[in-house]
């Protein structure tokens, strides 16, 4: 029976002073029941572990969040006799002097096991982390001044479970094929925001497209502007025929996968060693501006033929069936794809060969007369094939793709760069 407590004292500068020391302590337990008792260990099970802990930290802001800054510039523009003119400007992001660091406290239980003579091993582990005074940046109503502020926005929940399982498949002489496959699954939830609050944008783009941390919703979900429905579902259809919009933001998906799981693989054979693993991820809604603005001008296949007119199915305003045709263009790109937040967005569910590796160890008794105690050559590539289940089949879009750079947004890509593979080689040299 192993016990750990710890207890760390931190200061920081990017608050202010009041709030500038944070102590937080942690313990871990674990216990080893088949060396506590003997008679436990059998052909079946070799080996147990239980393990559990609680442990909390802290997150800190960026520097000046808490103050208002100035920009200053040398050369700002050049006057008409070519001399350089400085220029000062407050800057758009608005400091918080009340902003917190955000706490976090994680609970943690686990179990490790080997069975059948050591031949499969297993770790489960089930976790929840609760974060308080979450740091985010919200945005600001330009006529304030300023376009954004950093702002603590109360609980955020994550429950996870995370499984290992791998073992040796085979072994036949100097041939050994081994297995490991694991599985992910974390939901986000926003506990609470503070007060009356029950929705903030997180990240986004004017007054409705972005991130959304919503009360009693995954965080980070997806809103913007979708197709107004009556309360049968049915599309609403205005005099020209066209989907008619909704004039507040709708959830329109949760970026976050349902799960994460892969697959390796590794065969050896006399100093040979190729391994491979397989990736998938299962859902999460992906807004694709790509996907978007393609299919909306008709450059990859849309599913139907674009000679030929459509009627949207819905109702008009007299809530008799839709009768109006519209030409294909009009589908695409005046309704469904290029001007509508709710035709871009797909599921992100993705298959990867996530990479490839092949190694040869160079015997021994070939390096008897060279001054090496050994010898390795690998060649490995990554990111070599990949196909996003329920994206347009001529896109090849790849759901790794995100166009928000760092921070707390999800699920959102702008027209970025293909992905790339790599490939490469290694000679380790053992001295």
């Amino acid at each position: 029976l192993f016990l750990n407590v710890a207890a760390r004292n931190d200061w920081t500068s990017t608050v202010e002073k009041e709030n500038r020391r944070i102590l937080y302590p942690s313990a871990s337990v674990s216990f080893l029941p088949m060396t506590a008792f003997q008679g436990l260990e059998s052909n079946v099970l070799n080996y147990l572990k239980v393990r559990a802990g609680i442990g909390n930290s802290a997150g800190f802001p960026n520097p000046y969040s808490t103050r208002n800054i100035l920009n200053q510039s040398a050369r700002g523009w050049l006057n008409s006799s070519g001399a350089a003119v400085q220029t000062h400007s407050v800057d758009n992001f608005l400091g918080n002097p009340n902003l917190l660091p955000e706490r976090i406290q994680e609970t943690e239980l686990g179990l490790e096991g080997r069975l059948f003579k050591n031949r499969i091993n297993f770790d489960l582990t089930v976790y929840r982390r609760d974060t308080r005074n979450l740091i985010t940046n919200s945005p600001l109503d330009p006529a304030t001044g300023f376009t954004s502020t950093a702002i603590n926005v109360g609980k955020l929940r994550n429950d996870g479970i995370e499984l290992t399982l791998g073992g040796n498949v085979m072994k036949r002489g100097a041939f050994a094929w081994d297995v490991n496959v694991n599985y992910s699954r974390n939901r986000p939830i926003v506990m609470d925001l503070g007060g009356t609050i029950q929705q903030v944008q997180v990240t986004g783009f004017g007054s409705a497209l972005g991130n959304y941390a919503i009360v009693g919703r995954p965080f980070n979900m997806i809103l913007g502007n979708g197709f107004r429905r009556n309360e049968k579902g049915e599309f609403l259809i205005d005099s020209q025929g066209y989907l008619q919009a909704t004039a507040t933001p709708i959830e329109l998906g949760d970026p976050n996968p349902q799960f994460l799981s892969g697959l390796n693989n590794t065969f050896t054979y006399r100093g040979f060693a190729l391994d491979f693993l397989i990736t998938c991820r299962h859902g999460g809604a992906m807004y694709a501006s790509t996907a978007g603005a393609l299919m909306g001008r008709g450059m990859i296949d849309t599913g139907f033929d674009r000679a030929q007119t459509l009627i949207f199915p819905g109702v008009k305003a007299d809530g008799t069936p839709n009768d109006i045709q519209i030409t294909a263009s009009d589908v695409t790109f005046n309704n469904l794809y290029f001007f509508g937040d709710e035709g871009r967005v797909f599921d992100g569910s993705t298959v990867r060969l996530q990479e490839v590796s092949l190694s040869y160890s160079i015997p021994k008794k070939v390096l008897a007369k060279l001054p090496f105690k050994g010898a390795s050559v690998s060649l490995t590539g990554n990111n070599l094939w990949y196909r996003a289940l329920y994206m347009p089949k001529d896109l090849n879009f790849d759901t790794d793709n995100l166009g928000l750079g760092v921070g707390n947004g999800l699920g959102f890509e702008f027209l970025t760069g293909p992905s790339s593979r790599r490939m490469g080689g290694t000679l380790k040299l053992n001295f």
